[in-house]
C-alpha cells in the first residue's frame, strides 16, 4: 500500500488497468492454468478534469484516450493452498494464505506505467512500511538478486520487520519492466509462513505469461464519471456486472450504479445542480488492505493535503457501532490536485471477516455535504 501511495503522489500521471482475479485449485490439487486479459497502461500526460489516479480506471492522454488500447494476455500456474481475493484499490489480483498455525500471508499483482530505473525508490518505499532505514542506491544493488518472470529477467528482494501492530512480518517482492510497463509481485505477511512460502512464489513467477495482443477501440469506460462542468454523465456502455456474495445494501435514491471495473466491488454516481458530480467507490482488500491511515493520507493527496500526524489522525476519526459493525469515518476538504477545483471526501472503513472495506464519497463538496445523511445510512446499513 505505501509503495502505491508513495509512488501515487511522485507520478500523478499513474493508472492501472485491470485484471480477472485468480481461481482456487481444482479440488484435487493439481495446480492450473488460467487465462486474464489485461489493459495494458498507456502513458498519460494530463487526467481528465474531475478525475483522480486513483478512481478505478485507467485515464489515457489527449482528447481521445480511451479510444485504443492493447490488450495482453497473462496466464499463470496458481499454487496449491493459494486462495483468490480478487481485485483491490491499485492491485489488479491477490490471493491470500493461511498457514497451519492460522498465520496469514498475502500476494498482490499490481502493473504500473514503466517504473524501470528507479528500484532503489520501490525498495526503501517497502523498507520504510516495516520500520527500517533507507538505503543508499549501491546498497539497493546489492539487494536485489535476480528471478525469472515468465522467462523475462527480473529482480526480487526481501525483508523483514514490525509490523503496526508489533508482529515480525516479511515482504517478498519481484518486479519485472516490460516496455513502458512495470509489473510487481509481492508475498507479504506472517515472516514464518512467507519464508516458508517463498519457493512457492518463485515457482509462481517462472508460470507468468504475458502476450501481447490487438488494440480494441472503445468509448469511455464503463461507469467512467461525468467531467467537471458537464451536466451530462457518460452512458455506461456494459451493464454493471453480477456480484457473487460479498454484501449487500440499500441504494440511496438518487444515486445510479455503474461498473467499477476490477478495481472496485461497486461504484456509483450522483448529479446535483449546476453538473456537480460526485462519485462513491466501495472497494475491498484482504487483510487491513494497509490500514486506515495509509488510504486517509493517500485520499488526503488526492485533495492536495498533507498526510495527518498521528495526533491529527486520532481527532479526525469518528468511530461508529451499527448493528454490531464498527466502523472508522472521516472526512476532508480540499481542491482536487489535477484540476485545481474544489473537492470534498467522507469516506469510511471496517473490517469484516478478515477483510478491510473502504466506502469513499468524493466530489464537489456542497453536492457532498448534502449525499452526508444517506451516505452514512448506506455504510452503516449494509449488510456482510
Amino acid at each position: 500500500m505505501n509503495l502505491i501511495l508513495r509512488l501515487t503522489r511522485q507520478r500523478s500521471q499513474i493508472s492501472c488497468g485491470s485484471i480477472l482475479a485468480a481461481s482456487l485449485l481444482a479440488s484435487n490439487g493439481a495446480e492450473e492454468i488460467r487465462s486474464y486479459r489485461v489493459p495494458k497502461e498507456i502513458p498519460q500526460a494530463r487526467i481528465p478534469d474531475g478525475h483522480s489516479a486513483t478512481d478505478g480506471h485507467d485515464h489515457g492522454a489527449g482528447a481521445n484516450s480511451h479510444a485504443t488500447r492493447a490488450v495482453p494476455k497473462i496466464s499463470y500456474n496458481t499454487p496449491e493452498g493459494w486462495r483468490e481475493v480478487g481485485a483491490g484499490d491499485m492491485r489488479v489480483a491477490g490471493f491470500s494464505i493461511v498457514g497451519a498455525k492460522g498465520q496469514t500471508a498475502q500476494v498482490a499483482i499490481t502493473p504500473l506505467p514503466g517504473m524501470e530505473g528507479r528500484e532503489s525508490l520501490i525498495v526503501n518505499m517497502w523498507r520504510q512500511q516495516v520500520g527500517l532505514r533507507e538505503l543508499s542506491p549501491e546498497e539497493t544493488a546489492k539487494e536485489l538478486t535476480a528471478v525469472d518472470v515468465g522467462g523475462t529477467p527480473g529482480k526480487i528482494f526481501n525483508m523483514s520487520g514490525k509490523s503496526g501492530a508489533g508482529s515480525v512480518i516479511r515482504i517478498v517482492t519481484a518486479m519485472m519492466h516490460r516496455g513502458e510497463q512495470s509489473w510487481f509481485f509481492k508475498l507479504q505477511g506472517d515472516d514464518e509462513l512467507v519464508t516458508a512460502q517463498r519457493q512457492n512464489f518463485v515457482t509462481f513467477l517462472k508460470s507468468v505469461k504475458i502476450e501481447e495482443s490487438v488494440a480494441t477501440t472503445s468509448a469511455l469506460p464503463d461507469g467512467h464519471p461525468p467531467i467537471a462542468g458537464s451536466s451530462t454523465i457518460p452512458k455506461t456502455t456494459a451493464p454493471v456486472a453480477a456480484r457473487e456474495g460479498g454484501p449487500s445494501w440499500a441504494v440511496p435514491k438518487g444515486w445510479t450504479e455503474v461498473s467499477g471495473g476490477q478495481f472496485l466491488f461497486a461504484k456509483f454516481t450522483i448529479t446535483g445542480a449546476g453538473g456537480a458530480a460526485a462519485a462513491v467507490n466501495v472497494s475491498t482488500s484482504s487483510g487491513d488492505g494497509g490500514g486506515l491511515p495509509a488510504n486517509v493520507n493517500r485520499w488526503l493527496g488526492q485533495i492536495g493535503k498533507p498526510a495527518w500526524s498521528e495526533a491529527e489522525f486520532k481527532n479526525n476519526v469518528k468511530e461508529i457501532e451499527a448493528s454490531g459493525v464498527r466502523l472508522s469515518f472521516v472526512e476532508m476538504t480540499g481542491a482536487d490536485g489535477r484540476t485545481g477545483l474544489p473537492a470534498m471526501i467522507i469516506g469510511a472503513m471496517t473490517m469484516r471477516n478478515g477483510s478491510a472495506w473502504f466506502y469513499k464519497l468524493m466530489g464537489e463538496p456542497k453536492l457532498v455535504e448534502s449525499q452526508r445523511e444517506a451516505f452514512t445510512k448506506f455504510v452503516t446499513e449494509v449488510k456482510y
